[in-house]
């Protein structure tokens, strides 16, 4: 009745990072997911990011505006974000906005990479999804959200749509005041 369809975005660190290493990474990625039917969007591959060496540096910020907004459209178009730079020890407060945009505005699953596990954290009970592999991560993507009708069960089980209301009434008295 319903086929895989699944689409990720993988969010990551980017600006200040070695260009090379985040292809590299980029392409280790949608490589392990796809062999599960995952189709992937990678801002790093779909902004065609340069093979050379060097740290990637935003030249202006109209043009970290511009590629914001193309990682907004693509993370519109994807059915989970997961959180590489999770793996890293520098944060990246651009996927920590994509991450909350994606499940706050977006009312979308989240997953996060921890290659270390993660001991009792908030994430662990917040994140829709914490892995330690990207193997783990495509078996449990596609078990959960792999199908439109395990999305829709899924958002009906996270009772989405009620905490949208809820907070649209919050927003609209708020508004009143």
């Amino acid at each position: 009745m319903f086929s895989t369809d699944v689409v990720v975005y993988l969010a990551c660190r980017m600006s200040g990072r070695s260009r090379p290493v985040m292809i590299k990474e980029a392409k280790e990625a949608v490589e392990t997911l796809t062999k599960y039917g995952i189709k992937c969007i990678s801002p790093v591959l779909e902004e065609n990011i340069e093979d050379t060496p060097g740290l990637l540096i935003p030249f202006s910020d109209e043009e970290l505006l511009r590629e914001w907004r193309k990682d907004k459209e693509f993370i519109k178009q994807c059915h989970v974000v997961l959180d590489l730079s999770s793996a890293s020890r520098i944060r990246s407060e651009g996927a920590v906005h994509e991450f909350g945009y994606a499940r706050y505005a977006l009312f979308k699953p989240v997953a996060r990479l921890f290659p270390n596990g993660l001991g009792p954290s908030i994430t662990k009970l917040e994140d829709c999804l914490v892995v330690q592999t990207l193997d783990e991560a495509g078996i449990e993507i596609l078990t959960r959200w792999g199908t439109r009708w395990s999305r829709i069960k899924w958002r009906l089980r996270e009772r989405i749509v009620f905490k949208w209301i809820k907070l649209f009434r919050l927003q609209l008295f708020g508004l009143l005041r």
